[in-house]
């Protein structure tokens, strides 16, 4: 019972960790991509309001571009696998939506690359 209460609590703190993680890689990234000249861009998918918000307002204030992907038909599970992965089909959505791709510069301007 111990062993199954010390899990719980790995996994909760492992869980609860994973916000401060994945901005730390985010940046790391963003810092890679910059030094070889190039420009650094994260996708917004499959985000609950709040980790949106949360997202949003540290890549801008990281002056990280960000793509929204915030679209109903992410809810529907007719285009996910067993697992919730996106399926064949809700890749090819998620393409279409890209093209023409929009960004949000971190001064909130919209760009398009029509």
């Amino acid at each position: 019972m111990v062993q199954e209460y010390e899990q719980i609590f790995e996994s909760y703190f492992r869980v609860h960790s994973g916000r401060r993680l994945t901005k730390a890689l985010v940046v790391k990234m963003n810092e890679k991509v910059s030094a070889e000249g190039g420009k650094f861009t994260v996708i917004l998918f499959d985000m609950s309001p709040e980790e949106r918000a949360d997202y949003r307002q540290f890549l801008q204030s990281q002056r990280i571009n960000i793509v929204d992907c915030a679209r109903p038909e992410l809810k529907d599970r007719s285009l996910r696998l067993w697992d919730g992965h996106p399926a064949k089909r809700l890749n090819e959505l998620v393409a279409g939506w890209m093209e023409p791709l929009e960004m949000v510069e971190p001064s909130g301007r919209l760009i398009s690359t029509e």
